[in-house]
């Protein structure tokens, strides 16, 4: 049963064999469920589907029975298996058409190159929907009424798909729903337990709704309700319970946190990893302009590949790579060789072996050293290999960040019982 005027509710329909299949795993329909909350809309369903006509079928219809809205991810492509456009216009029992403009656009995005014939699918669309342009990709999005629900169907990968949600399926929705709610205010936070944020969120929100959104180097999370100061001052304080170095204004990543500081800084960073094995430098190239701010990463994984780049032997030998004296000196080195502003290097135990009594899996030592000031501190993160890895990398990551914008002690500044 369809939902009162006062409720909308939402169908997700997420298309891909490599989904069920567990070639992949599904983050789309977290993340629309979440942006779709902060505007007053209740997903009732998510749905995972494989890319079988008569299976997409019976979902869609079941969908458009029950639900005012629905959202479709994926088989948008020109492959025989994209198969969201045919499914739609056979529900809705009407032709697709060829859009000519569609086409236009898509030549322009190939360029000299010359286009598949099965590119040719991509610019036909159900008789009586709009679409939405693709500036990073070659599948427009689609949008229109069967019935009396609005079917939403956008590209599955999430550089296609999520500036495409946020620019031009929401105000869409936000269009034909009549929503007024204003934006919720969005946040960030890192290190932090999804249990502990839960918990400061329900201290702190003050009756105002909230939602999060967990992912795997951050969780963000979004006040909902109440006026723009209201929810300003409900992350002020999260903020203030759980400290600057953990949780951040906005939908944003550790490494583009640090990105902004030194390009705003002008300053470059140089890099040193052992245990993360260049997960720090690829953090940070994933972002586009990277080389601005960026020197490089050194992975100098063995400790013959420590004293290569500077590491005194002697100090291996009596401290052990995993130390503070060994990542001092790592981070010394890469300064003095690169000539930049900003080094910082980890050395740690990952796991699953190697671990000790006195070094137990976990033990992660981390240097930053920004001109003459300099920060070294060991942690002990928990988890498996690639956990340990993720949180050493966020953690070096931030306390670089924290160090060129403050000059406070980060002693003094860090709860550290969180990381």
């Amino acid at each position: 049963m369809k939902s009162t005027e006062e409720t909308v509710t939402a169908c997700i329909i997420c298309v891909g064999t490599e989904i069920t299949e567990g070639f992949i795993s599904d983050k789309h329909g977290r993340y629309i469920s979440s942006v779709l909350r902060e505007i007053g809309i209740h997903v009732k369903k998510i749905v995972l589907l494989p890319d079988e006509k008569e299976i997409f079928k019976g979902e869609l219809e079941e969908a458009i029975s029950l639900f005012n809205l629905v959202f479709i991810t994926g088989g948008l492509g020109p492959t025989s298996d994209d198969i969201t456009r045919e499914v739609i216009a056979e529900v809705k029992d009407v032709p697709l058409l060829f859009e000519d403009k569609i086409w236009e656009l898509l030549l322009k995005r190939f360029g000299e190159r010359k286009p598949s014939p099965s590119n040719r699918k991509q610019a036909e669309i159900p008789r009586g929907f709009s679409w939405f342009e693709n500036p990073n990709g070659t599948a427009p999005g689609l949008w229109g009424w069967v019935s009396d629900t609005l079917v939403i169907a956008l590209p599955g990968p999430p550089l296609e798909l999520i500036p495409m949600v946020e620019n031009d399926a929401l105000p869409v929705v936000k269009d034909v729903f009549g929503i007024r709610l204003g934006s919720a205010f969005r946040a960030t936070s890192f290190l932090i337990p999804e249990s502990v944020l839960e918990d400061v969120l329900a201290e702190c929100a003050g009756g105002l709704s909230w939602g999060t959104r967990v992912e795997e180097y951050r969780i963000v999370f979004s006040i909902i309700d109440g006026k723009a100061d209201e929810r300003r001052e409900v992350f002020k304080r999260v903020e203030e319970k759980l400290g600057s170095f953990y949780v951040r204004e906005g939908d944003v990543d550790p490494a583009k946190v640090l990105f902004d500081t030194l390009k705003r800084e002008k300053k470059m960073l140089a890099v040193v990893e052992s245990c993360t094995g260049g997960l720090v430098g690829k953090l940070i190239t994933d972002i586009p302009g990277s080389s601005q701010i960026f020197w490089g990463s050194l992975v100098t994984y063995a400790n013959g590949a420590k004293a290569f780049l500077g590491v005194v032997p002697e100090v291996l030998q009596k401290y052990g790579a995993v130390s503070a004296e060994a990542v001092r000196q790592m981070a010394g080195a890469a300064l003095e060789k690169s000539g930049v502003d900003v080094a910082l290097a980890i050395s740690g135990i990952a796991g699953p072996e190697g671990g000790s009594e006195e070094k137990p899996v976990g033990t992660v030592w981390i240097s930053v050293i920004k001109d003459k000031v300099e920060f070294t501190r060991k942690f002990l993160f928990r988890g498996d290999r690639g956990r340990i890895r993720r949180r050493a990398a966020v953690t070096a990551i931030l306390l670089a960040d924290t160090l060129i914008t403050d000059k406070e002690s980060l002693d003094r500044k860090v709860n550290w019982e969180y990381i």
